[in-house]
C-alpha cells in the first residue's frame, strides 16, 4: 500500500519531516495554555481558546478525520473543504445561572477552536460524510479512485 502524506510535496523534496514538528508545537501550545488555565490573575487563559483533540487516519480509500468535542452539538460546529484544506471550528459555551454557587475547582472550558489541515490533492470533495456521536465527531473524506496510479510522462523535445 502506498500511503501519501496529508503535507504537500514542494519543489520535490518531502515535508514529511515537518509532521512532527507540527505535533510538538500543538503539544506545546496545549501546555502553553494549560500552564494559565490555574491561574486566575491573567487574562490569557485556556477558557479563551481550546484546541480538540484530533486523529488523521488515512488509508487507500479515504482519509478519517475523528474528534474529541464532549459537549458539542452539530449546530456549535462547522466543517469546511475549500482548495484542499481542510477546516474545523467551533464554539463550547457553558451555560451560567446568575445564582452564585461555592466552587472549589472549576475545570471546564468554553471558548472557540480551529484545526486546519492540509489534504492531498485526490479527494472526493463531493461524498464527505460527518457524523456526531457521544461528543466524537468523525469525518469521512473518500479519495477519488485510481488517482495513486495516473501518473503522465512528458516527453522532452530537442530544439536545435
Amino acid at each position: 500500500m502506498f500511503k501519501h502524506s496529508l503535507l504537500p510535496v514542494s519543489f520535490g523534496r518531502s515535508l514529511e519531516p515537518l509532521r512532527g514538528l507540527s505535533r510538538d508545537l500543538e503539544r506545546l501550545e496545549k501546555s502553553f495554555f494549560n500552564l494559565w488555565r490555574d491561574t486566575p490573575s491573567t487574562s490569557l487563559t485556556y477558557e479563551s481558546f481550546m484546541l480538540p483533540n484530533i486523529d488523521l487516519i488515512e488509508d487507500d480509500k479515504s482519509i478519517k478525520v475523528i474528534a474529541d468535542l464532549p459537549g458539542l452539538g452539530e449546530e456549535d460546529i462547522k466543517i469546511e473543504i475549500n482548495d484542499k484544506i481542510f477546516s474545523l471550528r467551533g464554539e463550547k459555551k457553558i451555560e451560567k445561572e446568575d445564582k452564585q454557587e461555592n466552587y472549589c475547582i472549576s475545570e471546564r472550558t468554553e471558548g472557540y477552536f480551529n484545526r486546519v489541515f492540509q489534504l492531498p490533492t485526490s479527494i472526493d470533495e463531493s461524498n464527505v460524510e460527518a457524523t456526531l456521536k457521544n461528543g466524537v465527531l468523525k469525518v469521512t473524506i473518500p479519495k477519488l479512485a485510481n488517482a495513486d496510479t495516473q501518473k503522465k510522462i512528458i516527453q522532452i523535445k530537442q530544439i536545435k
